[in-house]
C-alpha cells in the first residue's frame, strides 16, 4: 500500500530567480569586456541562490507527519500545541513541540490542494494541527 504525499512549494521560486538575476546586471554591464572568468562567476552566484530556492523551498506531508525544506522532519505525535497566526500579512501555524525548536508553517505554499487541506487530510482529529485548523474555519 502506497502512502499518500502532498508537496508544496514556495509560491513565488519565478520571482525570487528573476530577482537574483536582475541584481548581477550592474555587475555584467560595467564591464567592458565580457571575459569567460566573468561568465562563469555571474552563473555560479546567480545559479547557486536560484537552486537553492527551488530545491530546499518545499515541504510534505504525509500520513506520518510533516517534512519541511527537505531537512526538518516532524512527526504528528511530537506537537504540544499549534495556533493559526499571520506574520507579514502571510499565514502560517505556529507550532510547540515536545522536543526541538518550535516551528512556524507556512500556509500559503502551493500544491494540488491547500496546505489546510493536506494537513486535516493526513493529521489525526486528536492533533493539535487538526484543532486548530477546524476552531480557525469555524472563526472566520
Amino acid at each position: 500500500m502506497s502512502e499518500t504525499k502532498y508537496n508544496f512549494h514556495f509560491p513565488w521560486r519565478i520571482h525570487v530567480a528573476i530577482i537574483v538575476s536582475l541584481l548581477w546586471l550592474p555587475v555584467l554591464f560595467s564591464n567592458k569586456v565580457i571575459t569567460i572568468e566573468l561568465f562563469l562567476f555571474l552563473f555560479v552566484v546567480i545559479s547557486i541562490p536560484i537552486l537553492g530556492v527551488w530545491l530546499i523551498s518545499v515541504m510534505t506531508i504525509t500520513s506520518h507527519g510533516i517534512k519541511l525544506y527537505r531537512v526538518n522532519n516532524l512527526v504528528w505525535s511530537d506537537i504540544i500545541e499549534a495556533k493559526p497566526t499571520k506574520f507579514i500579512g502571510l499565514p502560517y501555524i505556529h507550532i510547540k513541540r515536545n522536543k526541538g525548536m518550535e516551528w512556524w508553517l507556512p500556509l500559503y505554499f502551493k500544491g494540488n490542494l491547500t496546505v489546510k487541506n493536506a494537513l486535516i487530510n493526513n493529521a489525526p482529529k486528536e492533533n493539535p494541527i487538526y484543532k486548530a485548523i477546524h476552531e480557525n474555519n469555524k472563526n472566520t
